[in-house]
C-alpha cells in the first residue's frame, strides 16, 4: 500500500536525518531527478521554491513529485 507524505512535514522534525539517507539512495533513469531528489528538494521546500511530496511503499520511496511554487503573470 502505498501512502504519500509532504517533505515539508519532516523538514524540522527527528526523522529528517532517516529520509536523508532514504533520498540519497533514490535512483532513477534520469540523473537530473535523482540530483534534484538527492540535493535541492529539501533547499527548495526549505527556501519556498517548491513542495515535494514522497510516495512511501511501507518505508521506501517508490516515487516523488515536485510541484514548483512560481507565480506567472499573464498579460493581455
Amino acid at each position: 500500500m502505498y501512502t504519500s507524505l509532504a517533505l515539508q512535514e519532516i523538514i524540522n522534525t527527528p526523522v529528517l536525518d532517516y529520509f536523508k539517507q532514504k533520498l540519497s539512495k533514490f535512483s532513477s533513469i534520469n540523473e537530473d531527478v535523482e540530483d534534484f531528489i538527492r540535493n535541492k528538494a529539501i533547499e527548495y521546500e526549505i527556501r519556498q521554491f517548491s513542495r515535494t511530496y514522497l510516495i512511501l511503499d511501507d518505508v521506501e520511496i517508490a516515487a516523488y513529485f515536485t510541484l514548483a511554487l512560481k507565480t506567472l503573470f499573464f498579460y493581455q
